[in-house]
């Protein structure tokens, strides 16, 4: 069975429009579908926004049911001034950016071999997506690491401390680094698929979050059907 989560309504019901729902089911009023797309074994969910939030329901769909593999949906701010709005992002390493431990124990910011919380995308399923998204999609697509945190990115300081601690970082979202923790912790392969709905490094980037936010959310629920098919 392939486990699907996004964090706001908008990915989630772009999902279930290519679903087959069989059963519903909720936790803690939060819904979970189990179905087919394209013929294959799905649980879809949606968490809510935030790392606590995905944490939960992630644990929650690893421990109810039995996954082969994870497809976490969803849109993010692009970090990288080539980007545009509807870029694609396959994830590679992803990391929370804000988990900071340099002080007490040592561990190095950024995307280095002495941070053990940096988790690896695995390849199968990324070349898979690739290879789908290059033949779909008339946007660009990129395979690069992913930053997470508990805020929208739109402050200068924010963008200053990525930019130095994470240059290559492809975009940045909420829930990316904890549901990669969780699969890790679960030995469960995963990929993440973003599609950008703005471009942190441009003014106004948060208006460009509502204009593009729910075609950013239908081309991630599209590039995940297909994804789906070819698993």
């Amino acid at each position: 069975m392939i486990g699907i989560m996004g964090a706001m309504n908008i990915e989630l019901n772009e999902i279930l429009k290519f679903m087959t729902i069989e059963e519903t089911f909720e936790n803690s009023g939060l819904p979970i579908y189990k179905g087919t797309i394209e013929g294959k074994e799905v649980v879809v969910a949606l968490s809510g926004v935030g790392a606590v939030k995905s944490a939960m329901m992630m644990t929650q769909l690893l421990e109810r049911f039995d996954l082969d593999c994870f497809i976490n949906i969803g849109t993010a701010g692009g970090l990288q001034e080539v980007e545009e709005e509807l870029d694609v992002i396959i994830s590679d390493r992803v990391v929370k950016y804000d988990f900071d431990f340099e002080v007490v124990y040592n561990i190095p910011l950024g995307f280095t071999d002495e941070n053990p919380y940096i988790f690896k995308t695995d390849k199968k399923l990324q070349d898979l997506a690739k290879n789908v998204m290059e033949q779909l999609s008339d946007s660009r697509v990129f395979v690069g690491d992913i930053v997470s945190g508990d805020k929208f990115i739109c402050k200068q300081e924010d963008v200053n401390f990525i930019k130095t601690y994470y240059p290559s970082a492809y975009c940045g979202d909420m829930e990316a680094a904890c549901i990669a923790q969780v699969c890790d912790f679960y030995k469960v392969p995963f990929v993440i698929i973003r599609s950008l709905s703005d471009i942190v490094l441009k003014e106004g980037n948060e208006l460009s979050f509502e204009t593009y936010a729910q075609l950013a959310s239908a081309r991630s629920a599209k590039f995940v059907k297909e994804v789906v098919k070819a698993l």
